[in-house]
């Protein structure tokens, strides 16, 4: 498999690399500035994977497509962010300026559907959580494989037109986790009868 590039080391970006890694993929981790083991400039990060995961804070992403647009090419891109700056009523995702700065990436809106401690742990009540996910049908196979490296299950729902689908399973998981009170431990599964 190749290397996966996670940029960006805050909590969610931390527990992405480190599932990724238990799930037997490398990872390099970018960031503005370099300071600890394994952490290398988002530029070398992406120079160096085939496959790029998005871990920062969702209104930092315009800027980080705009930078470094042209060298995501021919890259699949998984944006976990969840860009909650214009409030929850909002876009929380970019497909728009992935589009402007990133055409030539296969780009994928995934891991914003729940909390990272359910990416670090997938497993509730014995069976391993789906990851609901969107993104472009002729890279999915590539995107698959980094989602079911954490252990979760994948659920395409469509192509990067479902962004905003995604975005309405996200404000679920916000209301049931938190507004409801059922805590950050909650994903969902996708329940189908054999075709």
């Amino acid at each position: 498999m190749e290397t996966v590039a996670v940029i960006g080391a805050g909590g969610v970006g931390r527990t992405l690399a480190e599932s990724l890694r238990g799930g037997g993929l490398e990872v390099t981790v970018g960031v503005r500035a370099p300071s600890g083991a394994g952490e290398t400039t988002i530029a070398e990060a992406i120079a160096s994977a085939g496959v790029v995961v998005i871990a920062v804070p969702g209104a930092a992403v315009e800027d980080l497509a705009t930078a470094h647009g042209e060298a995501l090419a021919g890259r699949v891109v998984l944006d976990a962010s969840n860009d909650l700056s214009g409030g929850h009523g909002g876009a929380m995702h970019h497909m728009g300026a992935w589009a402007r700065h990133a055409p030539g990436a296969a780009v994928f809106r995934a891991f914003n559907t729940m909390g990272a401690e359910n990416v670090a742990a997938p497993r509730l009540a014995g069976r391993a959580a789906d990851l609901l996910y969107c993104g472009p049908e002729d890279a999915r196979e590539r995107a698959e494989a980094v989602i079911r490296a954490t252990g979760l299950r994948p659920v395409w729902v469509g192509g990067p037109e479902e962004a905003d689908l995604l975005d309405g399973v996200t404000r679920l998981w916000f209301t049931l986790a938190f507004a409801r009170g059922r805590g950050r431990r909650l994903a969902f599964r996708v329940l189908e009868e054999p075709a």
